[in-house]
């Protein structure tokens, strides 16, 4: 996946887009972190 791919993968979009780290990532979904 792309870098924009990902953005467009999470469900927060900007500007509420508090994501730190991605730690899963796969076809069928994402997991990330927030701190």
């Amino acid at each position: 996946m792309t870098p924009e791919q990902v953005l467009q993968a999470v469900p927060q979009q900007a500007p509420f887009r508090f994501l730190d780290e991605i730690v899963e990532l796969d076809s069928e979904h994402i997991v990330g972190r927030y701190t």
